[in-house]
């Protein structure tokens, strides 16, 4: 028999084999008490069960032998029911159940005899006095776990004895009852601590005899089994991002070496053992943990052999979500020009609050952190963008406290550059001559397309617009430009859309004025041209401007001169280029100096003009030209014929 076990009224009897022999009613409350008896047989030998309450439903069993031949034997009660043998009746009902009777030396052949018989009121025996015994001193006491959290020691004696009994130092002193019985119960602050020992009874006798007995052995194991996570919650730094995911979520640890783990997430319960080294490790899939921003419970229970359990609770922490990241508008309008490009730039933007933001631009990386409102910015060095025009690529990447990074782009136009020209040639010469002063003064140059361009001159600014093809021209008023000849300082500065600027200087040439005289005494100082001068050539000169083209007209004959360095003029009208006779004409005297201005000079002349080749035929000879008219009578006396040209 292995144990003995109370099921409300029934009776189970556990056999070695595992096989359990129900005695239906064993417990009735029809029974009674002290009418109870149970007998085992073997081997022709008939002994009587005694159980005792072991707790938890459990019996714990001593074993009486019954004599088959005294006058008041339990064997004579089972005869009384006209049965010759117990052996073969109760061998028919039980023998498939049972094994050998531990302890009672079974033979391999040898049947296990149990019965169950409902005996009279004292069915029992009156002999003489039984030496001690325990009850099952060959069963372990097992504690711990799911099996008992006390011991149980039972046995028999004579009333009168004391009995001790001890396990691992703790002793207990129970009192044998009228029927000869005594139980003890050691309670879970009783107990010594885990290990097993070996329960020792000792019964002593009224006269100081004292009979020591083998008590069962005592396997204590209440200490429940150590767990601790070394991988994958938040108590040991671990998380799950959204890169550590997509392979699953690895939960790993120590425990008692033996102990199964059993570890739950969201619903899913993975097991496993821990291994000699006391190493587990469990593995969910990505399906089973959800994606998102949150912290679920890990609940972990690890349970020893003898059902000792630990259970701790740990936190997962999963964070999937790609933090937000943007990059805002730098230098006002995302355009870098030379004076802002010259300074620290600086460039910002959002992202998730405490997220490290990596920032890189033209090759240079600066890493910042998200303030707790989320923004950031990272100032450049004004060496860190080269002058031009062209757009610099600008690279941000946020990554959060769980690794999870969002990159984005953004482009900055960078102009440092712009230019402005003034011609050199302001209206075609360089020179602002009287006509272009008084019809508005221009002047012209080159900017890049759409820069605004001031031009100063003479303390009044103009300010004009590029064209598309990059030329500018500034009116002034004449009334802005006085008259005279001076130079006058010009400056002009041009401002592209992109906000650089750039500053020429020059003057320009203002010539309003010339002059021109007529030198008196012409015409042989009289004023007159006689044929003679006229033979000789006519020549009338001045001054004027140096460098300045002289036009002289007399009598509808133009002569031109070129001033020299001196100022001085001179033209020469040849015998013949002016007309013969008598009027008086006026001469024109033009002056246009190298800026263009005019000049105009009128007078007027009487010119008495005869032709310097009247010649006699029969002498061939010359007529003398008089610095005065001839009268009329005078010419009729030289009876010469003349030609009037």
């Amino acid at each position: 028999m292995h144990a003995y076990q109370r099921h409300g009224a029934d009776l189970h009897v556990v056999l070695a084999s595992g096989e359990v022999l129900i005695l239906t009613g064993y417990f009735a409350d029809g029974a009674p008490e002290g009418g109870r008896h149970l007998f085992v047989g073997s081997h022709g030998e008939l002994h009587e069960v005694r159980l005792v309450d072991g707790g938890d439903d459990a019996l714990l069993a001593s074993y009486d032998a019954v004599a088959m031949d005294e006058k008041w034997s339990a064997y004579d009660d089972l005869v009384f029911l006209d049965l010759e043998r117990i052996e073969p009746v109760v061998a028919a009902l039980v023998a498939p159940f049972l094994g050998g009777f531990a302890g009672l030396g079974a033979a391999a052949g040898g049947a296990a005899l149990v019965g169950s018989v409902l005996l009279g009121d004292d069915g029992g025996s009156d002999g003489g006095s039984a030496a001690p015994s325990v009850f099952d001193a060959d069963v372990d006491r097992v504690v711990g776990g799911d099996i008992a959290d006390t011991v149980v020691i039972a046995g028999d004696g004579d009333p009168g004895d004391s009995v001790v009994v001890t396990i691992g130092g703790v002793a207990r002193e129970p009192i044998i009852d009228d029927d000869g019985m005594w139980t003890v119960t050691f309670g879970p602050d009783e107990l010594p601590d885990d290990g097993i020992y070996e329960a020792v009874v000792e019964v002593t006798d009224p006269s100081g005899g004292v009979t020591s007995l083998e008590g069962p052995s005592v396997d204590i194991d209440t200490t429940p089994p150590n767990v601790e996570v070394l991988q994958g919650t938040q108590s040991v730094g671990g998380f799950e991002n959204a890169e550590g995911h997509q392979d699953g979520v690895v939960i790993a640890g120590t425990g008692e070496a033996g102990a199964t783990i059993d570890v739950e997430i969201q619903g899913t319960t993975y097991s496993t053992t821990a291994n000699d080294l006391g190493q587990w490790t469990v593995s969910f899939t990505s399906d089973e943990i959800a994606t998102g921003e949150y912290e679920a419970d890990v609940i972990i229970t690890a349970t020893d052999a003898r059902g000792n359990s630990t259970t701790i609770t740990e936190t997962l922490v999963v964070d999937t979500v790609a933090p937000d990241l943007a990059i805002g508008v730098t230098a006002e309008d995302d355009v870098v020009n030379a004076a802002e490009a010259a300074n620290v730039l600086e460039v910002s933007g959002t992202a998730e609050a405490g997220a490290s933001v990596e920032v890189t631009m033209q090759g240079v990386t600066g890493v910042v952190v998200a303030d707790g409102n989320g923004n950031w910015s990272f100032s450049f060095d004004p060496a860190t963008l080269p002058q031009g025009e062209y757009d610099a690529e600008v690279t941000a990447v946020a990554t959060d406290a769980y690794g999870n990074s969002t990159t984005t782009t953004g482009t900055l136009h960078v102009d440092t550059t712009t230019f402005v020209t003034m011609d050199a040639d302001q209206t075609g010469d360089g020179v602002i001559n009287a006509a272009e002063q008084a019809a508005g003064a221009t002047l012209t140059g080159t900017a890049e397309p759409g820069a605004t361009v001031s031009v100063t001159m003479l303390g009044v600014t103009r300010t004009v617009t590029a064209e598309t093809d990059g030329s500018w021209n500034a009116v002034f008023a004449a009334s802005e430009v006085p008259a005279g000849e001076y130079d006058a300082a010009v400056s002009v500065s041009a401002t592209d859309v992109a906000g650089n600027t750039e500053t020429t200087t020059g003057s320009v040439a203002i010539d309003t004025e010339t002059f021109v005289t007529l030198a008196p005494g012409w015409g042989g100082g009289d004023g007159i041209v006689n044929a003679a001068e006229a033979d000789a050539g006519v020549t009338l000169a001045g001054t004027a401007e140096a460098g300045s083209q002289v036009q002289v007209t007399l009598a509808g004959v133009t002569r031109t001169a070129t001033v020299d360095s001196a100022g001085n003029w001179a033209v020469e009208f040849e015998s013949g280029s002016i007309p013969s006779g008598e009027y008086t004409s006026t001469a024109t005297v033009v002056s246009t100096d190298s800026a263009g201005n005019s000049q105009p000079l009128r007078r007027r002349s009487r010119w008495t003009l005869f032709w310097a080749k009247w010649i006699c035929p029969q002498t061939r000879s010359k007529l003398t030209i008089r610095s005065t008219p001839l009268s009329v009578t005078e010419v009729l006396k030289s009876q010469v014929p003349r030609r009037r040209g």
